[in-house]
């Protein structure tokens, strides 16, 4: 396994060379987040009933959008890794060709479940949950597991190097924690402890967003190279990743 800093630095280095692969489809899954935020912003002035159901709707999207996210970072990670091109208009065709949406959401679902479970023991059961099951959704799109599968899957990836899967959580974390704190710091010392002024709630959103678009597709690009690199390499993945809905360049297609 890579080291810690090597993961993260692997991640930035990919996701910022390739905007368009990682950065844009980011940007496009953090639109409902922003307009709910919108919202929030009017909420404080006072609410009516068709801001609350449009709200509701917007984190359906949210939630949507945010899965097959989820779904094509691995794959697009697979193919830059490999030296392939592939956009995330083509991987989100893969990824639905392939219906993994559900799968991806139900190993979400169990992941959360079972960290949960461990921060409710202690919080050391809780950090080597996370750690085990670190892997268990690029093992849901990249290795073909169904969901329960893919967590133990993961689990069975991480627990040899259970620290360093702690380790490479933990420095993946610390950037967005480290960052909002600084922002809660600044509302708190310009605005008081209760502040709930427009200014207060417009630097956290736009915080949101930032967060989402900059930071979430490091982190999925992280989890996926973490394990790549367990698994043996790229030629150790499901072969249709590669096999199906590759966009071929014009001077490939060959006259029949």
């Amino acid at each position: 396994m890579l080291q810690p800093w090597q993961v993260l630095a692997g991640a930035f280095a990919m996701c910022y060379r390739h905007p368009g692969r990682f950065i844009v489809p980011a940007a496009l899954a953090a639109v409902p987040g922003m307009l709910l935020s919108i919202l929030y912003i009017q909420d404080v002035h006072g609410r009516n009933a068709s801001v609350g159901v449009f709200e509701f709707a917007l984190v359906i999207v949210s939630i949507v959008l945010g899965t097959y996210l989820e779904c094509i970072l691995p794959v697009l990670t697979a193919h830059t890794l490999d030296g392939r091109t592939l956009s995330w208009t083509h991987a989100l065709t893969w990824a639905r060709k392939m219906h993994v949406f559900w799968g991806v959401l139900g190993v979400s679902l169990l992941y959360a479940f079972a960290v949960l479970c461990g921060l409710l023991l202690l919080v050391v059961p809780g950090i080597i949950f996370s750690a085990l099951f670190l892997c268990a959704i690029p093992a849901r799109v990249l290795g073909d597991f169904r969901s329960g599968n893919a967590l133990s899957e993961s689990k069975r990836l991480m627990r040899p190097v259970l620290w360093k899967g702690a380790l490479t959580l933990a420095i993946i974390l610390l950037i967005p924690f480290l960052a909002s704190l600084l922002l809660d710091l600044f509302n708190t010392v310009t605005r008081g402890f209760a502040s709930y002024s427009s200014a207060a709630i417009i630097r956290s959103a736009i915080w949101g967003v930032l967060s989402a678009v900059l930071i979430k597709p490091v982190v999925g690009v992280a989890l996926s190279l973490v394990y790549i690199t367990r698994t043996g390499g790229v030629e150790a993945l499901r072969p249709d990743v590669f096999e199906s809905y590759v966009p071929v360049a014009p001077d490939e297609v060959k006259n029949p």
